[in-house]
């Protein structure tokens, strides 16, 4: 939709687009939305013409980028495995810290950036480790090897809030989890069936039992931060009288369906263990398979299953980023819509709010939008959820927003 950026002078540029588009000033806030240093760039793409032995000099590669073509995509595929190193190990920003060091699935190190245009940090230096295991997160937090940790499990609330010296953050997350169904096919193409088992989850209780009570319900996609959420929206309610008489209805006997979920988030297991207690009442049996994550995305991508559980983590603050990448038709598979659902008159709604300039207008497009989702059943709500990070006692003044993004500008650490 960006048909031309336009250099005006040092400090503005001007972005033409094809017609008006409502998420484009969220959207420039993204992370792959930032403007990177040219002389940066020019590096990179130097980089990879050299590795990829090609013929072509920086000047001849960003001629045929701007004359496009076969020419062009051909250089493309040559130099695709190689672009990206530089920016990746050694990135140019503007913040308050600059980049020292990574190590890949170590640790990367930055300091303060005393050049920085605003007030400067109060720490010297930021080393963040890469911890996979949440429980060794949670032992190095209490050892004092470390100052703080992002991302602890909803069952080890209890043990942070309880530890003399530790502080727990809750941010209200941007974000929804959900169980998809594979919408392309049996037997999950059938509306009733899809509407079936929703009404035979209990998201309530899923949230006290699974999840200790962190985050809330959700009744549809759009988080209460984002436009288009309303309290008026009435999501699936349980009820399991209703799953069994639409089971009948769709004449779906002795049911056999299979639930994926990624072998590292014991909480998506829980909660797809609970779904299949609840299944088993009305007779319906789910097996539950736990899938390496990289096969898993593989799956889910290539319409390989019929149910999974993911979440989806909004990071613009635009409605559009959520639910029209859940749910467009154009977005089928690794894009997002991993319940391969498609439905001309919510793509239609989709389109059209992301052209609306009249917030009113677009807000009422997405509440109709979810109306049509909730009704058509192609997921599964199961909760808004918290970002949960925590720290030392020493530490003050850390913060995170509801899109997870840290702010250490003004952190420091009591000295003992």
């Amino acid at each position: 939709m960006v048909s031309e950026i336009n250099i005006i002078d040092d400090y503005n540029i001007e972005l033409v687009t094809e017609y008006p588009y409502a998420p484009l000033l969220n959207n420039l806030s993204h992370g792959a939305g930032k403007m990177i240093s040219k002389d940066l760039i020019d590096a990179d793409y130097t980089n990879a013409l050299e590795q990829a032995e090609s013929d072509l000099s920086l000047e001849e590669y960003y001629e045929l980028r701007t004359a496009g073509g076969e020419e062009h995509e051909a250089a493309v595929e040559d130099i695709s495995q190689y672009v990206g190193e530089k920016v990746e190990t050694g990135p140019v920003g503007t913040n308050y810290f600059k980049f020292e060091s990574r190590n890949p699935g170590e640790e990367t190190v930055v300091s303060r950036n005393d050049d920085y245009w605003n007030t400067p940090a109060l720490l010297d230096d930021i080393t963040f480790k890469v911890v996979t295991e949440p429980a060794t997160r949670i032992a190095e937090l209490e050892s004092g090897s470390s100052d703080a940790i992002i991302s602890t499990l909803t069952s080890n609330t209890d043990r942070v809030e309880q530890t003399d010296g530790m502080t727990l953050m809750r941010s209200d997350a941007v974000n929804v989890d959900y169980i998809g169904f594979n919408t392309s096919k049996a037997p999950f193409d059938n509306p009733k069936i899809r509407q079936a088992i929703s009404h035979a989850f209990d998201s309530e209780a899923v949230l006290d039992g699974v999840y200790n009570g962190s985050g809330m319900p959700a009744d549809g996609p759009l988080a209460p931060a984002l436009l288009g959420y309303s309290e008026e929206l009435e999501g699936r309610e349980y009820d399991m009288a209703r799953a069994e008489e639409l089971l009948d209805e769709a004449d779906a006997e002795d049911l056999t369906i299979n639930l994926m979920v990624n072998d590292d988030n014991p909480e998506r297991l829980d909660v797809a263990l609970w779904l299949q207690e609840s299944l088993n009442e009305i007779g319906v049996t789910l097996n539950v398979e736990q899938v390496e994550w990289g096969a898993y995305l593989d799956a889910t991508g290539n319409a390989e299953h019929d149910m999974f559980i993911l979440g989806w983590g909004n990071t613009t603050g635009d409605p559009d980023e959520t639910i029209t990448s859940l749910y467009h038709t154009d977005n089928a598979g690794n894009n997002g819509n991993r319940a391969f659902y498609s439905n001309p008159e919510l793509d239609e709604i989709l389109d059209n709010a992301r052209q609306e300039t009249d917030e009113a207008a677009r807000e009422q497009m997405y509440i109709e939008a979810q109306e049509i989702i909730i009704e058509e059943a192609p997921s599964i709500f199961i909760r808004h959820g918290e970002y949960l990070n925590a720290h030392n006692g020493n530490v003050h003044e850390f913060k995170a927003d509801g899109f997870n993004m840290l702010d250490f500008s003004e952190t420091y650490i009591d000295e003992e």
